[in-house]
C-alpha cells in the first residue's frame, strides 16, 4: 500500500524501468492479486480509510463508522488472518487508526515497532522482515503500508 504512489511508474504495471522488481516477480503467482485503483485523496488521513472501507463517493464518514464495508472486517468474517504493517510512525498514523476497524486486525505494527520512538518512521525495507512472522498456510490479508512511496 503506497497511497501516493502512481502505478504509471511501477514495472508491475509495465513501466519501462524496473522500479518494482520484487512485486513484479510475483505477477505470475496465482495467489498474488493486484488491481488498478484510484486513490480517493492525496493525504494519508483520507486515502487509507477511504481505501480500506471502499468509499466510492464524498462524505464517506458514516460508511466508515459503520464498518460494514471494511476490508479487514470482511476478511475476518471469511476466515482470514489480518495484518497491517506500516513504516509510518505511531504519531503519523494516529489520525487514521480509528478508521481502520482495528478490532478486526489481528496484528497491527507501525514504524514505532521498528524504531522504538513514537514519532519516528521506519525504513520501508523493514516491512519485508515481518513477512517471516506470518503463517501463509492460512488465508491472510496482509497490508504493507510504505512511507517512501510518497
Amino acid at each position: 500500500m503506497g497511497e501516493s504512489l502512481n502505478r504509471e511508474y511501477m514495472s508491475l504495471y509495465d513501466y519501462k524501468f524496473n522500479t518494482t522488481p520484487f512485486i513484479s516477480s510475483l505477477k505470475s503467482d496465482n495467489n498474488f492479486i493486484y488491481k488498478n485503483a484510484i486513490g480517493s485523496g492525496v493525504l494519508t488521513d483520507i486515502a487509507i480509510p477511504s481505501f480500506f472501507n471502499m468509499i466510492s463517493k464524498p462524505d464517506g464518514i458514516p460508511q466508515i463508522l459503520s464498518s460494514n464495508t471494511c476490508l479487514f472486517k470482511m476478511a475476518k468474517e471469511n476466515g482470514f488472518n489480518t495484518y497491517f504493517y506500516s513504516s509510518q510512525s505511531q504519531e503519523e498514523l494516529k489520525g487514521i487508526k480509528s478508521y481502520l476497524c482495528t478490532k478486526h486486525i489481528d496484528t497491527l505494527k507501525d514504524g514505532t515497532y521498528f524504531t522504538k520512538k513514537k514519532d519516528t518512521a521506519s525504513l520501508d525495507e523493514n516491512l519485508a522482515k515481518v513477512l517471516d512472522e506470518i503463517d501463509f498456510s492460512k488465508p491472510s490479508l496482509v497490508t504493507l503500508h510504505q512511507r517512501a512511496s510518497h
